[in-house]
């Protein structure tokens, strides 16, 4: 490979083995993924990277399961919030079991691919080093503990450092299991300023664990914080989809259409974009700019628009928001030229994406998009400055096709470097390398347990009743699930705050059904002396607090739900709320094993007619 070692020798599965060949001998390799970036019904987009990798590897017969997280905040007063967490915690570790959790999404992920969405129990605000590993390790160490039992992976594989790669470290050193860590994260510098993230960092450098990075670029920047030699970090990139961005003939594209792919934030340098735009349309009054994807931040879309218009491009933008990966491989198909205009990349699928659809590709000096141009042989330009005068000299490049290589050469080449059965063989011979390194690894079943082992076949029902804490952060959290779910969710929270408009619910959409806690009381012990004062002060009770309210309101949704029997599971959408669903009467309701994210993904599984 160019510019960078890969993690080992390229292994091409049309030279060694047939197909079928390759999965026998790997269908006894099993891959535990762990990553935060992980497809979500909050997050479609997130981790498509890794979905990809995990599917790639899933396709040449690798055994695989992921783990990805479900965020449970604490909340409620300062003084309070130890207490909260340590209770969380250990209601979760009784019902978060590894049978309990997976589960097979038929939308999203990888394709026929379990994934656990274990509930993390995260301190607001906990930003340092030491809170989020800690965090993250008190989940990640006994779920895997009990996984291991019934399902030992011969491999775990970490996305990205901080926190995910150095606690899958620390708990594969402790079963006696080697880790292999794919860095990702654009932001590294910002996340390894502190001292302690970086020492934490290091320890992924330790023995039994393989350190990767997706292009050189990562690599090196990686290696230049670690104080160590750019070749002790592997290379192995993102796979990319070469079988739905095929190409497509120069007769259906718009010659003047430009595209972009990907977050409208501020980061991705789309002022620049559209700033070199307008330099182009001086002389090309007929070129015009599609962009596809959501906002970064509120606002994205409305400050673009404003930007264009102020520079007199208005109608020649045209924002189309997030699409499906069949809709932007058409896109692709259409366009003349894709841009991407970001400063910094660490990889740039959509980039590889553009050019294996024979799109060619006009780039800043990112660090992850010009090696993908490289790769290609030169399907693209690079920007020789930052400013929108060199972006738009590399779009005219591109535009005009003064470009090194053919749209076939280039696919060629890319189809070989980062297409899915190639970075699949080379991630599959990663594993075994750092298996081999590693040694022999005992297994508590040499009878392989069967492939849903492990995936939870619950015949109870879909739980039906949220609880929340804060009623302002869940509404809008409720209100990003799928609409046929939301339809039959209820949700105990606490009574709208005092002086509340009446549409403060107004994001709330869909036939959500909302059970408020009565408002707290306050009252003191009655006064006086006499005796009727004594009497009433002996039997005087103090009123329910805000907790116990919400008890009562739970108790009452619980009990007017119709059940075929046995307690109800409630699903938490933060840690106090966990902690009290978890004291409530276990015969008649108990913590739900996850949160929104595993509640979305279990609805997702059983929909008639999703299955991909």
């Amino acid at each position: 490979m160019p510019s960078g070692a890969s993690c080992c020798a390229r292994w091409s599965p049309q030279s060694t083995l047939a197909r079928a060949s390759i999965r026998a001998v790997n269908a006894t390799l099993r891959v535990l993924t762990v990553a935060r970036w992980y497809p979500s019904h909050d997050g479609p987009g997130r981790g498509t990277f890794v979905a990809d990798l995990v599917g790639a590897t899933v396709a040449a017969g690798v055994d695989a399961r992921v783990v990805s997280f479900d965020r449970v905040l604490v909340r409620g007063r300062l003084e309070a919030r130890d207490a909260v967490l340590v209770s969380a915690r250990a209601s979760y570790q009784q019902v978060a079991t590894p049978h309990a959790l997976f589960v097979v999404p038929a939308t999203r992920g990888a394709p026929g691919v379990p994934v656990a969405r274990v509930p993390v129990v995260r301190r607001p605000g906990s930003g340092d080093a030491a809170g989020l590993v800690e965090d993250y390790l008190a989940t990640l160490r006994p779920f895997l503990a009990r996984l291991v039992v019934d399902w030992r992976p011969d491999v775990i594989h970490a996305h990205t450092g901080l926190p995910d790669g150095i606690v899958a470290a620390q708990v594969g050193h402790e079963l006696g299991i080697p880790v292999v860590v794919s860095e990702h994260a654009s932001t590294i510098e910002a996340e390894l300023a502190d001292r302690e993230a970086l020492d934490r960092y290091r320890t992924i450098l330790g023995p039994g664990v393989r350190l990767l990075a997706v292009s050189p670029t990562v690599a090196g920047r990686v290696a230049e914080l670690l104080g160590v030699a750019a070749a002790a970090i592997g290379i192995v990139p993102n796979p990319v989809d070469d079988a739905v961005f095929l190409p497509a003939e120069s007769a259906g594209r718009d010659p003047d259409e430009l595209l972009w792919v990907g977050a409208l934030g501020a980061h991705k340098g789309i002022e620049v974009l559209l700033r070199a735009l307008a330099l182009l349309r001086a002389t090309r009054p007929s070129l015009h700019l599609r962009l596809v994807g959501g906002e970064r931040t509120a606002g994205d879309v409305a400050r673009w628009r404003a930007l264009a218009s102020e520079l007199g491009i208005g109608g020649a933008v045209a924002f189309e928001g997030w699409l499906g990966r069949p809709a932007v491989a058409a896109a692709m198909a259409r366009a003349s030229a894709f841009v991407h205009p970001s400063p910094s990349e660490t990889f740039g699928v959509v980039a590889a994406e553009a050019i294996l659809s024979g799109l060619p590709v006009a780039t800043r000096r990112s660090g992850g998009v010009p090696w993908i141009v490289e790769l290609s042989g030169g399907y693209g330009a690079v920007a020789d400055g930052d400013d929108e005068a060199a972006f738009a000299a590399a779009i005219e490049t591109v535009l005009d096709r003064r470009l090194a290589v053919t749209a076939d050469e280039a696919r060629g080449r890319l189809v070989a470097a980062v297409g899915t059965a190639a970075v699949a063989a080379e991630m599959i011979a990663c594993y075994r390398d750092v298996i081999d390194a590693f040694g022999p690894i005992p297994r508590a079943d040499e009878a392989a347990p069967t492939a849903t082992s492990t995936v939870s076949s619950r015949s109870t029902e879909m739980p039906r009743i949220l609880v929340a804490t804060e009623r302002e952060q869940s509404l809008p959290r409720v209100a990003g699930l799928p609409g046929e779910l939301r339809e039959q969710i209820v949700l105990v929270v606490p009574p709208r705050a005092e002086g509340a408009p009446p549409d403060a619910d107004g994001s709330l959409q869909g036939g959500l059904r909302l059970v408020e806690a009565a408002p707290v009381r306050h009252e003191r012990p009655p006064r006086g002396r006499g005796p009727v004062a004594r009497f009433k002060r002996a039997t005087w009770r103090p009123p329910l607090t805000a907790d116990e309210e919400l008890a009562v309101a739970i108790r009452q949704a619980v009990a007017e739900q119709r059940h075929r029997g046995g307690p109800l599971e409630l699903i938490a959408l933060d840690a106090p709320a966990a902690v009290i669903v978890a004291g409530l009467d276990p015969r008649r309701a108990r913590l739900a094993p996850g949160s929104l994210r595993w509640l979305a993904d279990r609805w997702d599984a059983v929909q008639p007619g999703r299955r991909r």
